[in-house]
C-alpha cells in the first residue's frame, strides 16, 4: 500500500522494501549482531522453553501490543508470523526519533503505559504514554546511539519511535515504528519542537 501511494504522490517517509525489513525481527537481529545493542534472545520455535513466563508470542506484524501473550505449552503453538522473544523485566519506555537515512537525534523520551490496569488495558496492550521521561547521561547516549546506528542500517527516513525496555540503567530494544508515533504529541508539548517539520527536513 506505501509503494501505490508512492507511485502516486510525494512519499515522505519509509518505502515498502525499508519498512519490511525493520520490522522484520530476523532481520533486525541480523542487521544488529556483535554491535552494542542490547537485543533480547529470540527464537522460532519452543522447543525446550520453560513454561514460566519469561517467553512471550509476539507478531511483528501487530501494533499497540496487540497478539502478545506469556508463552504457554498447553496453548497453540506459534503461527506462521510470530516469534518468541525473552522477556526482559523493566520499565517500558518509547523514543521519539528523526532520521535522514544515514543519522539520527532522539527528540525525546516518555514512559509508556503498558497492560496497566486503571485504563482497563488488556495485559501486553499499549494504553498511553507520559513524559518526559528521565533519562541518566549514560542511558540517553545508549538510546541516541541505537537510534543512529539503526537509521544508518536500515536507511531510515523522517519520524521513527523505539519501543524499548529500562533495565540496569540498560536500553533494550523490543521493537522499531517507523512511522508518527502515538507519543510525538507530547514530545512537542514538552519540548516545542516541530516534529513534522523536522520529518520534512528529513
Amino acid at each position: 500500500l506505501i509503494d501505490q501511494l508512492a507511485a502516486t504522490c510525494p512519499l515522505w517517509g519509509n518505502d515498502g522494501e525499508i519498512l519490511a525489513r525493520v520490522r522484520d525481527p530476523w532481520q533486525l537481529r541480523q542487521a544488529l549482531a556483535g554491535g552494542e545493542i542490547h537485543l533480547p534472545e529470540m527464537r522460532r520455535t519452543p522447543d525446550g522453553l520453560p513454561n514460566d513466563g519469561s517467553w512471550l508470542v509476539k507478531s511483528h506484524r501487530g501494533s499497540s501490543g496487540s497478539g502478545v501473550r506469556s508463552w504457554d505449552a498447553t496453548a497453540s503453538p506459534p503461527a506462521g508470523d510470530e516469534i518468541l522473544q525473552r522477556r526482559v523485566a523493566g520499565e517500558a519506555i518509547a523514543a521519539t526519533c528523526v532520521g535522514n537515512r544515514s543519522n539520527a537525534v532522539v527528540l525525546g523520551v516518555t514512559r509508556q503505559l503498558v497492560g496497566t490496569n486503571w485504563t482497563g488495558a488488556a495485559p501486553f496492550q499499549y494504553a498511553g504514554s507520559i513524559g518526559p521521561y528521565a533519562c541518566s547521561p549514560d542511558l540517553h547516549r545508549e538510546i541516541e546511539r541505537t537510534a543512529k546506528v539503526l537509521a544508518h542500517q536500515f536507511r531510515l527516513a523522517g519520524l521513527f519511535g523505539l519501543d524499548l525496555v529500562v533495565c540496569d540503567d540498560h536500553a533494550w530494544l523490543l521493537e522499531i515504528n517507523p512511522r508518527y508515533t502515538a507519543s510525538v504529541e507530547i514530545i512537542e508539548r514538552l519540548t516545542g519542537v516541530a516534529a513534522i517539520a523536522a520529518h520534512h527536513a528529513a
